[in-house]
């Protein structure tokens, strides 16, 4: 397979960019905090200091008072481990025959990773939403960090019994749906709202974005983000901020889920040495066949749970 090198150095150059750059605007998440992704050199584990007690070292005093300069240990280390994620290219001889020339092989090559990278997005997409932090090799998703210890009581390593403020806000209602209202959203958002610190996205089905859309009528409340605008999602706003709809809320359970969020407490994680690394083609020792991978290392850390909220059990029906 001669046309291996070229396959590479296209592959390389053209479309892994466009498999990062459909990652950065094809997940709403994603898009919410690529700009400010943090990319890391090594380590076994990703830690991040968070402040979990008060330190008792703020005091009213008077004159000539003693101030407390003892040393107060009230951080905690948040620690993940890296999720790899990754997605094979094959051709065999017999491709390389019949499509002979740079040209023809490109195009099957190009066939192949459209599909591929849409699977790999979807699946970074359900993580990050879904996973509930109990598979090892998947990311720590929204379930896990915006819980109340309800279903997931230690976090990062940190128990959520030893540190109340760990805890997200939380809302169930048991099995049974419950009404989509403005009044739960407002009480929900007052719950993950601290001084002037209030959330600022929204995720949820399109059955609940089209039930707050009847709620808002006569005035309907679309707003124009750009930075969502630009990837495609049109924006329901709520206190101005916005509601957006991912598919990958809609496939948790039954009812519906939202997720009430301040992206500013919470960063996605890159290795770079696997940011959608390309692995050139490499022929099978005992196949007529080449295979590349594109590798991608990676986390999500909520630093301040309890500045987030996760609403269960929603019926946009009622």
């Amino acid at each position: 397979m001669a046309v291996t090198t070229d396959l590479d150095a296209t592959t390389q150059n053209v479309y892994v960019p466009l498999i990062v750059d459909n990652f950065a605007k094809g997940v709403p998440l994603v898009v919410a905090l690529i700009g400010k992704a943090k990319f890391l050199d090594g380590g076994q584990n990703i830690r991040q200091p968070v402040a979990l007690a008060s330190s008792g070292l703020a005091t009213e005093y008077s004159g000539g008072d003693t101030l407390d300069v003892s040393y107060v240990n009230d951080f905690a280390a948040c620690e993940l481990g890296w999720a790899q994620y990754g997605t094979t290219i094959s051709i065999t001889g017999k491709d390389d025959l019949i499509n002979s020339g740079k040209a023809a092989i490109l195009s099957v090559i190009s066939s192949k990773l459209q599909k591929y990278e849409v699977e790999l997005r979807e699946l970074l997409s359900d993580d990050i939403i879904q996973s509930d932090g109990t598979n090892a090799k998947k990311v720590v998703g929204l379930t896990a960090a915006i819980d109340d210890s309800t279903n997931v009581t230690t976090y990062g390593g940190l128990s959520r019994a030893t540190y109340t403020n760990w805890k997200s806000k939380y809302s169930a209602n048991g099995a049974a749906g419950r009404a989509v209202t403005l009044s739960l959203l407002g009480t929900q958002t007052g719950n993950a709202t601290k001084g002037n610190t209030k959330p600022n996205l929204y995720l949820t089905s399109q059955a609940v974005i089209n039930k707050l859309i009847t709620l808002y009528q006569p005035n309907q409340r679309f707003i124009d983000d750009s930075k969502y605008a630009s990837a495609g999602f049109q924006a329901v706003g709520y206190q101005n901020r916005p509601v957006i709809q991912d598919e990958s809320v809609n496939q948790i359970s039954s009812l519906d889920r939202m997720f009430i969020l301040n992206t500013n407490y919470l960063d996605l994680y890159f290795h770079k040495a696997r940011f959608f690394r390309y692995v050139p083609f490499q022929r099978s020792p005992n196949q007529d066949a080449a295979t590349a991978m594109i590798l991608v290392a990676c986390q999500l850390l909520c630093s301040a749970p309890r500045l987030n909220c996760q609403i269960r059990d929603l019926d946009a029906t009622l």
